[in-house]
């Protein structure tokens, strides 16, 4: 029998659990990612993203952990559903609360749930989520597998797009552009030239490189860019960046136009 237990706070459980079964490039899945977002209050009943992860066991074993927060709102998914809260409005049926197991703030495609051997145990979080006190629950931008395993239990997939940059074995720039439409070629080659011109210069920087002068200075290049697009500073505050940068360190690479 499995048995799922709600976490208030991924305090509740254990990091080493979140970290065994996770691919190598899920980084944002991270247990440091979520945690320091609790912690900085970036996700909290104050912001509208009330932790309620879901730990699947049988007995005194995990099988299972899912990022799930419940959501009285739908800012800082980056999938629109406006219109459907509208829809459920105009009839008179409330669409919040809703839950939503994502990594909040963060549109990139991963795993959400995590589980032991890669079982599936969608069928008992959609057991369980049923009798939730919700309008509905969804799981944002999972993998094909994993969207495959939600829809065998009777969910509805939606699909939108996004646009990503894959390296198809490239060996030089031009055998990129080789793949783009010539108009395209074109205006890449021009924008490339008025780079070079202006003499900018890009700097990486990994890990211990990353001073706090600099790492202030990119906190406050997030914050003006969604203060120009959106009046707002952003969903993360210095909190979380400052927890990311101790606790996730070797995982940052930091880019500089100077």
């Amino acid at each position: 029998m499995i048995d799922i237990k709600v976490l208030k706070s991924i305090d509740q459980s254990r990091p080493q659990d979140w970290q065994d079964w996770l691919p190598e490039n899920a980084v944002f899945n991270r247990y440091e990612v979520l945690h320091a977002m609790e912690t900085s209050g970036c996700t909290s009943p104050e912001t509208g993203w009330q932790p309620q992860h879901l730990q699947l066991s049988s007995g005194d074993e995990t099988l299972g952990l899912l990022p799930l927060y419940q959501k009285n709102h739908s800012y800082g998914e980056y999938m629109f559903d406006w219109q459907w809260a509208n829809g459920f409005h105009r009839a008179g049926i409330a669409y919040y609360p809703k839950a939503v197991a994502a990594i909040p703030f963060t549109p990139v495609t991963g795993p959400r749930l995590i589980s032991k051997d890669n079982i599936e145990l969608q069928s008992e979080i959609i057991s369980h989520v049923s009798d939730l006190n919700i309008s509905n629950f969804q799981c944002l931008y999972v993998t094909k597998e994993e969207a495959d395993a939600w829809q065998a239990t009777g969910a509805q997939i939606r699909r939108g797009y996004q646009f990503s940059w894959y390296n198809h074995d490239y060996t030089t720039f031009d055998d990129f552009l080789g793949d783009l439409r010539s108009k395209v070629r074109k205006n890449i080659r021009r924008e490339r030239r008025q780079m070079a011109e202006s003499n900018l210069k890009f700097q990486t920087y990994r890990g211990e490189q990353i001073t706090p002068d600099l790492w202030r200075f990119f906190l406050l290049c997030y914050q003006r860019t969604y203060l120009k697009r959106s009046g707002h500073e952003g969903y993360l505050n210095k909190g979380f960046y400052d927890a990311i940068l101790s606790s996730l360190n070797d995982n940052l690479l930091l880019i500089v136009a100077e």
